[in-house]
């Protein structure tokens, strides 16, 4: 085993190497950085997501009540039948 016992100044070439080898680790932890903050904003856009989706599936559920609470009081005004929405014309079903 050599034993260096003097201060010895590294080669231009490998503080070169060592530079590189900071420079890549500094780089790669601006990257991993990045990466969690998108993460973090993406988690964010999923929840809000998920919130909207909550509230549309109850405004859905609140809709289909009041389609069938005016289908039940035009059943009981005209009976059975059709509405075409484009002419507005109901045609009663056939007994």
């Amino acid at each position: 085993m050599n034993e260096i016992k003097e201060s010895v100044k590294f080669t231009p070439e490998e503080m070169s190497e060592f530079q590189e080898l900071s420079r890549k680790y500094q780089d790669n932890l601006i990257r991993l950085g990045q990466l969690y903050i998108n993460r973090l904003e993406l988690e964010d856009k999923h929840n809000s997501l998920n919130e909207e989706e909550k509230k549309l599936k109850l405004e859905y559920a609140a809709l289909q009540k009041l389609e069938d609470g005016l289908l039940a009081k035009v059943t009981a005004k005209y009976g059975e039948g059709s509405l075409d929405p484009a002419s507005g014309v109901f045609t009663p079903v056939s007994k």
